[in-house]
């Protein structure tokens, strides 16, 4: 009879374990997403501030934040802050088509451009103003990227005066690593918007194999 190495039997249960992990979690421990599901429901990102959500792994940190979000649950365009960190490839490309915003029921809205936002949106501006004294402003929570070089990034520029965000369009920006880009994006207001739900902010790149996404609530 052969006898098994004692290293080789815990080598099969620990990969047997494994195996039946990832087969009961329903897929939602797969790289890319970094959300759980509990009693059947999806569970938001780490929270890391009164409206911030991060994801984080060895290639990025994505971090969202609602303040802005929370003031327009009623518009039809619905701002979100974001920060986004290349800690791990040499260059990460994102461009306007690169972000969705996925509600609990899977529909994916795209970001619109910025001259239609900027033509109907009633709040642009204030939007702007208010993002310069309130929203990731220093003293902040410290991020794991807050030493990174900081590049501009505008998919919605806001020419208003006190604004800090840049003034001039810019669709596509390449974060070399150790880099990172911050923006106020829009969306289009989710056909539901009921409290508690977790809406997902998802980021598309080849190198994210196949993507990196914040869940949060807009309460």
């Amino acid at each position: 009879m052969n006898k098994r190495h004692p290293k080789t039997a815990l080598r099969i249960i620990g990969l047997s374990v494994s195996l039946v992990f990832v087969l009961c979690s329903g897929g939602w421990v797969l790289r890319g997403t970094a959300l759980q599901e509990k009693a059947g429901n999806l569970e938001p990102s780490k929270k890391i501030g009164y409206f911030s959500y991060l994801y984080e792994d060895a290639v990025v940190a994505f971090l969202v934040d609602v303040e802005l979000a929370k003031m327009r649950k009623t518009e039809e365009y619905i701002p979100l802050a974001v920060q986004l960190a290349n800690k791990g490839v040499q260059a990460l490309k994102i461009k306007r088509q690169s972000f969705q915003l996925l509600d609990p029921s899977e529909t994916a809205y795209s970001m619109p451009g910025f001259k239609t936002v900027e033509k109907v949106y009633k709040n642009y501006s204030a939007d702007a103003k208010y993002y310069a004294r309130k929203v990731f402003v220093e003293g902040d929570v410290q991020t794991s990227f807050s030493s990174f070089r900081k590049l501009q990034c505008s998919f919605f520029p806001h020419p208003y005066k006190d604004s800090v965000l840049h003034d001039v369009l810019i669709e596509e920006v390449v974060l070399p690593q150790g880099t990172f880009a911050e923006d106020l994006l829009y969306f289009p207001r989710p056909k539901s918007v009921v409290p508690g739900q977790v809406f997902r902010l998802r980021i598309l790149d080849e190198k994210l194999e196949p993507y990196a996404e914040v869940g949060f609530i807009v309460d």
